[in-house]
């Protein structure tokens, strides 16, 4: 019985000697490498899909509660008042008043362009429009003294037979008011002195003085 303890004792000595070199040479089990790499890919994963904010959208600067108005004139079905809110083009207004007349020049105005709050829409017919393009001298429109000159030799703006473009030149006429002009002498006849050019609507005091010196007729 002795010599059983004994052996049992020295089978367990041997196996605790050759856990203790086993431990020393290969040191403690090393962690699973792949695990952790697994680990860290799904927290970096996690990390890239959370979601941004969102930018809230930027809100339309453009008043939607004032009321705008513009004057549409012209080769129009029903020339009037057009009143608006917000953002509205040339179209918008055209549509409002009944539409192209036949004898409308369509290409005499953009429908796209915004509209202005006060501005005037003129309307050509097509043969106002053609001339523009090719203007004729009619015999009882031209003056003598179409081709005075000022006190400083620079030439006069006629503004009975003067262009679009050449109108346009003159401080505080736009392409809106030049076209008017033509078209009132279409309608009413030549100017019969250049105080009569603040009969365009638009143009008053203020704007006449500061071209009555460059104007003729």
């Amino acid at each position: 019985m002795k010599n059983k303890n004994t052996g049992m004792i020295w089978v367990l000595c041997f196996l605790f000697l050759v856990a203790a070199i086993a431990l020393f040479l290969f040191g403690p089990p090393k962690k699973n490498k792949e695990t952790l790499s697994f680990v860290e890919n799904t927290a970096t994963t996690k990390q890239a899909t959370t979601p941004k904010e969102t930018p809230a959208p930027k809100k339309d600067k453009k008043d939607h509660t004032t009321e705008n108005a513009v004057y549409v004139s012209g080769a129009v079905k029903h020339p009037g008042l057009y009143r608006y809110y917000g953002n509205k083009r040339v179209d918008d207004a055209i549509t409002a008043v009944g539409g192209f007349c036949k004898n409308a020049s369509t290409e005499s105005i953009n429908l796209a362009q915004f509209l202005q709050d006060g501005e005037q829409i003129v309307v050509l017919t097509k043969k106002q429009a053609k001339k523009q393009k090719s203007p004729k001298e009619d015999p009882a429109m031209v003056n003598d003294s179409k081709n005075r000159q000022d006190s400083q030799g620079a030439s006069k703006v006629n503004i009975n037979i003067a262009s679009v473009e050449e109108l346009m030149q003159l401080p505080g006429i736009g392409e809106a008011k030049a076209k008017m002009i033509l078209d009132y002498r279409t309608q009413n006849g030549a100017f019969q002195k250049v105080e009569d050019i603040m009969k365009i609507s638009g143009i008053k005091e203020g704007v006449y003085n500061k071209i009555k010196e460059n104007i003729t007729v």
